[in-house]
């Protein structure tokens, strides 16, 4: 177990000091090559070109950090599976008039019950 922890502890921090090392050597070079010629700026040595980049991802990113934190107790579905098993419930329970009418409605939609009944 300890080793299945480690491997993957040393295989996330390569992957991110690789990514470090090479996505601050892409910025340094793009903006070395671009921004003194066209806004008259200063060169960018690799440091400051890895900050750039380590600070335009805590601003522009996720923060989720590519986890759904919303549909953390859905057992591994998809959101869209999850809405459509609580929607089949909901349904389920309804008088058939009332199912109908949501039906109709929800055929504009474009979900159909029928096909998505079939394709499972």
């Amino acid at each position: 177990m300890f080793e299945y922890f480690f491997t993957r502890a040393f295989k996330i921090l390569f992957a991110v000091l690789f990514g470090l090392l090479f996505g601050g050597l892409i910025v340094m070079w793009l903006w070395n090559a671009l921004m003194p010629a066209v806004f008259d700026l200063p060169e960018l040595t690799f440091i400051q070109s890895a900050g750039i980049l380590l600070l335009s991802k805590i601003l522009f990113s996720d923060p989720s950090f590519g986890f759904d934190r919303k549909c953390g107790g859905c057992g591994g579905k998809s959101r869209h599976q999850h809405w459509k098993s609580a929607m089949r419930a909901k349904m389920a329970g309804m008088p058939e008039a009332e199912r109908e009418a949501l039906r109709k409605k929800l055929s504009r939609c474009g979900w159909n019950q029928e096909s998505d009944e079939k394709s499972e």
